[in-house]
């Protein structure tokens, strides 16, 4: 896996189901150690609550 790999988001928007889009955070699944864990989960949260029209966030798994 490359720097970019590593860096990648990606936001998949779905038709049907209970969530309107899914983010993916590439880094997230290798950052398992806190505080560092916390603060990434944590700013992924807030960046994605700022969204003009987003009305919630949650997480699917850890």
């Amino acid at each position: 896996m490359d720097d970019d790999d590593l860096r990648a988001v990606e936001a998949i928007r779905y038709d049907a189901g209970p969530w309107t889009w899914q983010v993916g955070v590439a880094v997230a699944e290798f950052r398992r150690d806190d505080p560092l864990e916390d603060e990434l989960r944590q700013g992924v949260e807030a960046a994605l609550a700022a969204v003009p029209g987003v009305t919630e966030v949650a997480e699917e798994d850890r």
